[in-house]
């Protein structure tokens, strides 16, 4: 007993300091976040912000009775805002204990990172050791794992830390899989329990492991009580692991619901192939893959089949851990199976593969678009055989020997992914904390707060990185936010940011309140610019904002518009069959669809992260109001922009724009069509048109014209209210589930 309690000493205090090691100088930096550096970094950033949001939101939302842990205090008024994105609720023990002792959203994303690289490694350990691997063999498996380099940062080839701490909480797989070994060697129900609640939790650390797991646990537990049973019975094994997966779903339930409903709104939606195939294995090939897995597991199951083609002399010991062996193979091939895709492509022929089967019939499965995830399963698989397999051999090798084969492992894996320091910066939160965010801390709670400029849509990177700003500054006062930024955004999101950049039109701001009590508008003035913010102040008394406090570059109004109409429901409501101002969204007749269009098109634009605001003139030559206002875009007649010469895999996302009101007959409205410039320098055909929402036919009018496309300025600084700047770069990719 006490030679166990020196073991697990060791093995904590070893899994600490690989924590501290990886994470340095962040380990002892408290007052600072990760940052990220490349040509991806402001979106990375606004990830990490968004991280940060939702530990600190789900760990103090679990202490303050009614906080609705769902809902957020961000999308003001969407409810269930949290299911369209990671929530992370299995870290909560480690998460809400950070809170309560710092209140400090920073510290809570550090506790969970910690928390996951260290869990990981000792879980893996834990593995190993139950399935008879000696103290080394457990330390190579545990260090392959904990230090994969696809979970640390993005394909494992950029500095620093992953900006989606979910990946680093692999740690609850592998306990599952522990607890399936203790089923097999007679712990019946203790295993049966504990494989069912590890993967119940798995699924609740990280949304993508957590479905790839429902699949690789139950093979790995079927696999190995299998192996044990009699002849007879061996269907019985899979029998119990189909059950075990069963149990754990029906923990996960109350919080699958959530997800289930997000679904059914419409706002969980099933991924295009094209875009999984992008983040599939071909996409990367096997230069990626080892990339991603790094060359320690790589060594591991090299080494063991070495160690498999070379062992005569097995003894009972050796059967001991064969089942485990088998079981770990398989899943290792069922993570690489599910790396692969929806489909491969032979003779000129897309065959389905399991990923695609499975997002056919598993609810919520067609919402994963990066299959090259599954690859963790493969390191798993892979690290934990070939470590066991290289224990046959080494059982015979002198302790030094066996220590140094450990040491160098180990070594490989940190010098591979470690050998860089996490690069920081100050925290947000801390001395840089904007003024404006502490008054209004100390303000009471009197409605929503809508901080402007934010994004124009939710394919305006550039803006998304100040509406993740704006939500990791809200863990300091709380108060509900309009703003937002999430992998899967609430339907009332898009109509909320266009309202926002509408500001501060009197029409726009009578819509926002209309819709939800919003007391405060906070200008960001630096963000605008000295000429934008003067003219925006100009307008803003006569809108029904009054200013209430200043702070350098920050002004607070007040909301002096009472509602006018009631829609306060419209946020949270499903798809209506007409606008809010009560005009039909079915099909428009021939007689309506007929329009013109005019657009002051720019000569040049710039690749970059943000949006450009073209102005626009649309009006409705048809004999029918047009509708235009609604929460939900499906049925409105809106403007898109495109790029019909531009390669596919240089074209932009497209950006809806909406009008501002339903449009009547013979009237016409001036709005702003956005544009993002293509990812190919050169002269471009910019096309921009009117047409309805889920139409089919043709658009109701349209104008193009050529446009200069220059490259990007290298690293050019993007305004972040109370943040400084963040490099641009050249293009990115959102999503929090990632």
């Amino acid at each position: 007993m006490r030679r166990h309690g020196r073991e697990a000493a060791l093995a904590i205090a070893a899994a600490v300091l690989l924590a501290a090691a990886l994470l340095r100088p962040l380990s002892w930096s408290p007052q600072a976040m990760p940052r990220y550096v490349g040509a991806t970094a402001s979106m990375d950033n606004a990830d990490r912000d968004l991280n940060a949001w939702i530990l600190a939101w789900t760990a103090r939302a679990v202490q303050v009775p009614g906080a609705g842990l769902f809902d957020g205090n961000v999308y003001f008024p969407s409810r269930n805002v949290l299911a369209g994105s990671e929530t992370m609720l299995a870290q909560l023990p480690v998460t809400a204990t950070a809170w309560r002792l710092s209140e400090s959203a920073p510290a809570v994303l550090l506790a969970q990172v910690a928390w996951g690289l260290a869990g990981t490694a000792l879980a893996v350990y834990l593995l190993a050791r139950a399935c008879g691997g000696a103290p080394w063999v457990a330390a190579l498996a545990a260090a392959a794992v904990a230090i994969e380099p696809g979970r640390l940062n993005r394909l494992g080839l950029a500095d620093g830390l992953a900006a989606q701490p979910q990946y680093l909480g692999f740690q609850w797989a592998p306990l599952a899989m522990a607890a399936a070994v203790a089923f097999a060697r007679g712990r019946r129900v203790a295993g049966f329990a504990g494989t069912a609640a590890a993967l119940a939790l798995q699924a609740l650390a990280c949304f993508y492991l957590g479905y790839y797991a429902f699949l690789a646990v139950p093979l790995w537990a079927a696999s190995l009580w299998s192996s044990s049973a009699p002849p007879g019975r061996r269907a019985r094994a899979w029998l119990a692991a189909g059950a075990t997966a069963a149990l754990a779903a029906l923990l996960v339930l109350p919080v699958a619901l959530r997800y289930l409903d997000a679904r059914a709104s419409g706002v969980l939606r099933a991924q295009d192939p094209g875009l999984v195939r992008l983040g599939s294995l071909p996409a990367v090939g096997i230069a990626g893959a080892f990339a991603w897995i790094g060359p320690l597991p790589f060594l591991l199951a090299a080494a063991g089949l070495v160690a498999l083609a070379l062992g005569r002399d097995r003894d009972a010991r050796d059967e001991s851990s064969g089942g485990a062996i088998a079981a770990a193979t398989l899943v290792a091939a069922a993570g690489f199976v599910l790396a692969l895709g929806p489909d491969v492509e032979v003779g000129g022929r897309r065959l389905p593969l399991p990923h695609a089967w499975l997002a056919a019939i598993v609810p919520g499965f067609g919402v994963l678009r990066a299959p090259l995830r599954a690859l963790s399963f493969a390191t798993l698989g892979a690290s934990l055989a070939g470590a066991l397999l290289l224990g046959r051999v080494g059982r015979r090798w002198p302790a030094g020997l066996r220590a140094a084969a450990a040491a160098l492992g180990i070594a490989t894996a940190m010098l591979w992914i470690g050998r860089h320091r996490v690069p920081i910066e100050p925290s947000p939160l801390a001395d840089a904390l904007p003024p404006v965010h502490r008054w209004l801390a100390a303000q009471p709670v009197t409605g929503g707060v809508l901080e402007v400029p934010g994004a124009v849509a939710e394919e305006d990177l550039g803006g998304l990185v100040r509406e993740a700003r704006a939500m990791l500054h809200s863990t300091v006062h709380w108060h509900p936010i309009v703003n937002g930024y999430t992998g899967y955004p609430p339907a009332w999101g898009e109509l909320a940011k266009s309202l926002a950049h509408r500001l501060p039109e009197r029409d726009a701001l009578q819509s926002l309140v209309n819709l939800a009590p919003v007391s405060r508008v906070i200008l960001h003035r630096r963000a605008l610019g000295d000429a934008g913010a003067d003219a925006w102040e100009r307008e803003a008394r006569s809108a029904g904002l009054v200013e209430r406090a200043r702070f350098g570059d920050d002004v607070v109004y007040d909301v002096t518009l009472a509602p006018e109409r009631d829609w306060r429901a419209a946020p949270n409501a499903p798809a209506a069959t007409t606008t809010l101002e009560g005009t039909a969204l079915a099909p428009l007749a021939p007689g309506c669809a007929a329009g013109a269009i005019d657009a002051e098109f720019p000569a040049e634009m710039r690749v970059a992260l943000g949006a450009r605001s073209v102005p626009v003139s649309v009006a409705n030559r048809g004999d029918c109001r047009w509708p235009g206002l609604a929460v939900r875009p499906e049925g409105l007649v809106v403007v898109r922009v495109s790029w019909p010469d531009v390669p596919d895999d240089a074209k932009p996302p497209g950006i809806r724009s909406r009008l501002p009101r339903d449009l009547p007959a013979g009237e016409s409205a001036r709005l702003d069509a956005f544009v993002l410039a293509p990812r190919a320098t050169g002269i471009h055909r910019l096309r921009i048109e009117i047409a309805q929402e889920g139409g089919e036919g043709p658009p109701i009018a349209a104008v193009e014209r050529d446009v200069t496309i220059l490259p990007a300025r290298p690293r050019a600084p993007l305004a972040v209210p109370g943040g400084g700047s963040q490099g641009a770069g050249g293009g990115a990719s959102a999503g929090a589930t990632e």
